[in-house]
């Protein structure tokens, strides 16, 4: 049998417990995220990691999308968890955001033309912050979930996913061209 030669991730910290790798919450004041001049994001943890190239992924997508994002290197080891994007300085906020969005991308509906139905499923008309858009929903509610007080989540024919951030912000006619599927 061959010995194990892997190397351990440059920050593991282990559990008090020793059952395995606990929590490790990222302090603004010690944790440093910056772009590299190819336009990367890098991280740097209290002078103890630095990491190249940093994943950002959301642990709450739909219910908390700015608490508990994981941060992690490029091979999927987790380096800690930021608890409130609220807590960092505006630029990191930023930075932070910007990734995020990259990955996550849901185009956000911001006005509805039309929706019909047709044959079992309901054609959209939409304009969102990305530009006109139409698709096609099948049924009215597995595929058109709320996700708040006033925010639903819209899945199409093809698995993209739309957001509407706030019902109540729509026009009239949006919201009336909505009471069809709700």
């Amino acid at each position: 049998m061959m010995a194990d030669t892997r190397q351990p991730a440059p920050f593991e910290p282990i559990s008090a417990d020793g059952d395995g790798p606990e929590l490790v919450w990222l302090a603004s004041t010690g944790t440093r995220f910056f772009r590299t001049p190819i336009g990367m994001l890098r991280v740097t943890i209290d002078g103890r990691c630095s990491c190249l190239r940093v994943v950002l992924r959301r642990v709450f997508p739909l219910r908390h999308p700015w608490r508990c994002i994981s941060v992690a290197d490029e091979g999927g080891a987790e380096l800690g968890l930021i608890e409130r994007l609220d807590d960092w300085d505006p630029a990191t906020r930023a930075l932070i955001a910007e990734e995020l969005e990259v990955f996550y991308g849901t185009p956000r509906i911001t006005g509805i033309r039309e929706i019909k139905a047709e044959f079992g499923f309901f054609f959209w008309d939409t304009v969102t912050d990305r530009g006109p858009r139409q698709f096609y929903v099948k049924g009215r509610t597995e595929n058109v979930r709320s996700a708040g007080a006033d925010r639903l989540l819209v899945t199409d024919v093809e698995n993209c996913r739309y957001e509407i951030p706030a019902v109540s912000a729509l026009s009239r006619s949006s919201r009336q061209c909505l009471e069809l599927v709700l």
